[in-house]
């Protein structure tokens, strides 16, 4: 159940105010949205816990009707600011069909990080969450879905593979300012290393999304990243377990995750379209 307080909240080097409204990282302001940051609120009030998608959506528009890719969008967002604790991991756990979990150990205080006369500095950091996160990015225009890597011997995990990088095709190409490169162009790919510089010289996209299946005693692991071919800098990474007993309802589960994930890179027409497929 999500908490209603003012306490304070610390994390590796982050700081939240709940009554400040604010996310500090050292001494200096985060930038949030506030929608965002509500959204952080709730998942470090409940560090260590599955906080359900749809209890999320109830405090966040409680009176309003939204499609689930909006709670994403929020998760996205979080992860980019709050990028990976010193060990290389995320803060925020996606818990497939359910929701999300905050990892991080977290301390919690009820004392406010300005004293109450400084009325000039909370004047100025009430402000903050109306500004952007970041300045417009550059929409994704082209991509290539690189058949998933089947890690194992298990066959059944090679159609997995197959499947779930079809259906992610298959999603993206319904997007009419996207250019998603057919099944029959990356699959002459498929069991081959590739570097995202050289498959984005020779199919001409800016961005290629490879991924890695692989099995930990009864755990299916997923692992899928998405890299600008430019640069080879990953905009966006992440990972989804489920229980093999559970393989034929990966393919879809996984393709629609990893679909709303790419869809945050896309302009906001392509966004609200993605989110009714």
């Amino acid at each position: 159940m999500i908490k209603e307080h003012n306490d304070t909240f610390t994390f590796g080097p982050f700081l939240v105010d709940a009554k400040e409204r604010v996310l500090l990282r050292g001494s200096n302001p985060v930038p949030l949205t506030p929608k965002v940051f509500a959204t952080l609120l709730a998942l470090v009030e409940n560090a260590g816990h599955i906080v359900e998608k749809e209890e999320l959506m109830k405090v966040l528009w409680p009176d309003s009707y939204v499609e689930e890719g909006n709670l994403a969008q929020n998760i996205f967002k979080l992860r980019q600011v709050l990028g990976k604790n010193r060990l290389g991991k995320p803060y925020i756990e996606t818990v497939p069909r359910r929701g999300y979990r905050f990892l991080a150990s977290v301390k919690q205080s009820n004392q406010s990080i300005l004293p109450a006369n400084d009325t000039r500095r909370r004047k100025a950091l009430k402000e903050i969450p109306r500004k952007s996160l970041h300045s417009e990015s550059k929409a994704i225009q082209s991509i290539a879905i690189l058949p998933l890597t089947n890690t194992s011997r298990d066959q059944n995990l090679e159609y997995l593979s197959d499947g779930i990088t079809e259906s992610i095709i298959n999603s993206l190409s319904r997007l009419p300012q996207l250019r998603v490169l057919a099944r029959s162009s990356v699959f002459s790919y498929k069991g081959r290393e590739v570097d995202p510089k050289d498959i984005g010289r020779k199919l001409q996209v800016k961005t290629v999304l490879t991924g890695k299946v692989f099995q930990v005693n009864e755990q299916l692991v997923i692992r899928v990243e998405l890299v600008e071919t430019a640069t080879g800098w990953q905009l966006w990474g992440e990972q989804y377990h489920h229980r093999l007993a559970d393989i034929l309802e990966v393919q879809e589960e996984i393709a629609k995750q990893v679909s709303e994930q790419l869809s945050l890179k896309l302009t906001g027409d392509q966004q609200r379209q993605l989110a009714t497929l």
